[in-house]
């Protein structure tokens, strides 16, 4: 490992809540662009029902541009809503909670 390549390790620092929103808040303003057509050629209702989706592309985003990783999280709801039943998905990190929220308020 060259001496620039060390320095460059050592003086890495994780990135800021502030960052991580920032990019959070990017990510979701790109798939809002992209709007439900992307989502539809693989049979996934977007917004609503993409969260786990959303949640995958979102960590792979976040190794990318900020070179954090984060967990998978995935809830059942207890409940269900006239036969159907639901979950949700997001991520969580060591350095600040990530949620993907998709589903329309």
């Amino acid at each position: 490992m060259s001496r620039s390549a060390i320095i460059r390790e050592v003086v890495m620092m994780p990135p800021t809540d502030a960052e991580v929103e920032q990019a959070a808040r990017d990510f979701r303003a790109a798939i809002d662009a992209a709007g439900p057509e992307p989502w539809a050629l693989k049979h996934i209702t977007y917004p609503r029902g993409a969260c786990g989706h959303a949640a995958e592309l979102l960590g792979r985003y976040l190794i990318e541009r900020l070179g954090i990783t984060a967990d998978y999280v995935n809830q059942d709801a207890s409940d269900d809503i006239g036969g159907w039943r639901h979950s949700h998905a997001w991520l969580e990190g060591s350095t600040s909670r990530f949620v993907t929220r998709t589903a329309v308020s």
